[in-house]
């Protein structure tokens, strides 16, 4: 859509840095001159679309909340009571407002995050117990009993090697092997 003949928008903003910057024009006059990022988009969209604007903002200097009787406050208040054609502003989009303003599409994200502390790292020796629930570690252990008596009543010993010796080293074997450990 451009607009062919021209148009002359009304456009409310606040004081946002960095995306924009709302400073009073020099000579004062009440009149309002943006400078950032979102104001970068607004110029480009006034070139291409063929509109002029004036800045207004909002009584509050808010971007807008619903306020207990229904109507809005900030940018998205004088949107929604058509004092202004368009608010310019890196907008939360929400529910609530969504249901009395319209948005573009989302152009810029903004990832909020807390920080805190690491702390040292604690080692928990029996931190290899986690993965398994005390079941299925008892059953793990039942299996590599039977298991190795399985090869001890099956199997060959080597000749030098008592039976117990023999079946001690099959069982230290098989928790190796359980444990991921190579032999020593």
């Amino acid at each position: 859509m451009v607009f062919k003949n021209g148009a002359f928008l009304e456009v409310s903003a606040v004081h946002w840095p960095p995306h924009i910057v709302v400073e009073e024009a020099v000579g004062g006059g009440g009149e309002l001159t943006l400078g950032g990022p979102m104001a970068d988009v607004l110029t480009t969209l006034a070139d291409s679309l063929n509109f002029t604007y004036k800045i207004v903002g909002p009584g509050d200097g808010a971007f807008g909340a619903e306020l207990s009787n229904g109507t809005w406050s900030g940018m998205v208040g004088q949107v929604s009571r058509q004092e202004v054609d368009i608010a310019l502003g890196p907008f939360g989009i929400s529910e609530a407002r969504f249901k009395v303003v319209d948005y573009t599409r989302a152009f810029y994200y903004d990832d909020r995050s807390i920080l805190a502390s690491k702390g040292l790292p604690e080692v928990d020796p029996w931190g290899f117990l986690y993965p398994f629930t005390p079941l299925v570690w008892a059953a793990l252990v039942a299996a590599l009993l039977v298991a190795c008596l399985a090869v001890v009543v099956l199997g060959s010993r080597p000749k030098t090697w008592t039976h117990l010796s023999w079946a001690s080293q099959l069982l230290l074997l098989h928790v190796r092997i359980v444990l991921h450990q190579g032999i020593l």
